[in-house]
């Protein structure tokens, strides 16, 4: 997995994945995505990850 340059959550993230529910993950998704800029690369990378979650 690709870890984000903008956000230090990311590794928090990661290691408490597992625990988490479908809709916890979306949350954290979606904050995360948030932290960055318009036009960031790392911007798609989540999207990749929502769509992912999404179709679970």
């Amino acid at each position: 997995m690709k870890k984000p340059i903008y956000n230090d959550r990311w590794l928090e993230e990661c290691e408490a994945w597992p625990r988490l529910t479908r809709d916890e993950r979306m949350e954290r998704l979606r904050s995360i995505r948030a932290g960055y800029p318009d036009g960031h690369p790392e911007i798609q990378f989540i999207d990749a990850q929502i769509r992912e979650v999404e179709h679970e």
